[in-house]
C-alpha cells in the first residue's frame, strides 16, 4: 500500500548501545505501523540529554485503527497478537520491550493525537 512517511530526526540523536538493539526496536514499530496504517506514518527522533551520553527518545504514529485500551499492554507479551487475520507471530512489541527493560527505558502506546491511530513512544534513558 502507498504510505506517506514523515520523519523528524534531530540530528543530535544518537544510541549508545548495540546496533542491533536499536534495529530491532526501530524494526518492530516501523513494522507495525507499516502494517496498521491507512496511508501515513510519523516518527519524531530526539535525543534526551544526559550529563555523559545523550539518550534516546522515539515516537512512531500511524492513522490505523488505533489499540483498544484492553489490548495495549497485552501487546507486550509474547504470543498476543492484536488481530490474527494478520501476519506475524505476536513477538514483536515483546522482543521491543525486553530490549527497552535491559537499558532501563519504557514504552509508552497511546492514540496518536497527530494521526489519530496508534503512537508508541520509547524512552532510551541516557547514561
Amino acid at each position: 500500500k502507498p504510505i506517506h512517511w514523515e520523519m523528524h530526526i534531530n540530528p543530535a540523536a544518537g544510541f549508545y548501545g548495540e546496533e542491533g538493539d536499536l534495529m530491532e526496536v526501530v524494526g518492530n514499530l516501523l513494522d507495525n505501523a507499516c502494517k496498521w496504517c491507512h496511508s501515513q506514518i510519523h516518527i519524531q527522533i530526539e535525543p534526551i540529554v544526559g550529563q555523559q551520553r545523550n539518550g534516546l527518545w522515539l515516537q512512531v504514529d500511524d492513522d490505523g485503527k488505533g489499540i483498544a485500551e484492553e489490548q495495549k499492554y497485552q501487546l507486550l507479551q509474547r504470543g498476543i497478537r492484536g488481530d490474527v487475520a494478520m501476519s506475524g507471530h505476536g513477538i514483536g512489541l515483546a522482543i521491543l520491550q525486553d530490549i527497552v527493560d535491559v537499558y532501563g527505558g519504557g514504552v509508552n502506546m497511546d492514540k496518536s493525537v497527530l494521526l489519530g491511530g496508534a503512537s508508541f513512544v520509547v524512552r532510551l534513558p541516557a547514561e
